[in-house]
């Protein structure tokens, strides 16, 4: 598996160290490419990294969520409105389906 035991920022940090760009308009950071290696930050290989990082981080998620679905005791489970067998199936599904 590819560092999907990692946080949102640590997954950042390990495969695009450039990527942690602020979402501030007026951040410097956004400039971090512009004059390196002629990249700037709308090229399309910034893009498709965001994107990748993107998706790596909600398959993170979706596993953290459904293996603490998994673990719920119906009491839990009865809170949020889900029964047993829903819980499961849910659970038992893979990261990349939604």
């Amino acid at each position: 598996m590819i560092g999907l035991a990692f946080s949102r920022f640590s997954v950042v940090r390990i495969f695009a160290p450039w990527a942690l760009v602020s979402t501030q308009k007026n951040s410097s950071a956004r400039t971090l490419f512009k004059g390196n290696f002629g990249i700037n930050n709308n090229s399309l290989l910034v893009k498709s990294t965001y994107a990748a990082l993107h998706v790596l981080y909600v398959w993170q998620d979706r596993a953290a969520q459904r293996r603490r679905l998994a673990v719920m005791d119906d009491r839990m489970l009865d809170d949020i409105g889900v029964n047993r067998g829903e819980a499961m199936r849910e659970a038992r599904k893979p990261f990349w389906r939604a």
